[in-house]
């Protein structure tokens, strides 16, 4: 992503007036790096803002394309990373996950995890696409566990 171009100056000033407007708190929040959230086929689904104070992420912003507000809130503890704010696991440990998937699908080709948004807005949690001769899976990651379905195949009532 070009932090310059616009699309990332209109997602972070619509984050910072969210956050700026939070019901209930009279903590300043400075909005951070949006960072993207995709869909499980690979779209562009919304950005994810840091709410940063003092340097540490302290609230998220979900952000719509255009610019349009999704959620805002502040988080009970701090996060390394926005994907670790709403899926429990950093980017780096979604990376990690990677081996162990390669461990139980030898025969597989497996993609570099992907933040995705499974379903509605705020269902976030890493996607893995195993393929293989034998089976082509989608393989979810949160810190609340793993889960799968055939590729390509929409989640059931989403």
């Amino acid at each position: 992503m070009d932090e310059n171009a616009p699309e990332p100056d209109r997602i972070r000033q619509s984050a910072a007036a969210a956050f700026a407007a939070l019901p209930g708190s009279d903590i300043k929040f400075a909005a951070g790096h949006p960072e993207r959230v995709y869909s499980p086929e690979g779209h562009p689904a919304y950005w994810l803002v840091p709410g940063l104070v003092g340097g540490r992420i302290q609230g998220i912003a979900r952000i719509l394309e255009g610019g349009r507000v999704a959620t805002v809130g502040g988080l009970r503890a701090a996060a390394t990373d926005c994907a670790q704010a709403v899926t429990g696991l950093c980017a780096s440990e979604a990376f990690r996950l990677t081996k162990g998937l390669a461990v139980q699908y030898p025969d597989a080709e497996i993609s570099r995890p992907l933040l995705v948004s499974d379903g509605p807005v705020g269902r976030e949690a890493w996607l893995y696409h195993v393929k293989s001769a034998a089976q082509d899976l989608w393989i979810f990651a949160t810190g609340g566990g793993v889960y799968s379905r055939p590729a390509g195949k929409p989640l059931a009532g989403g």
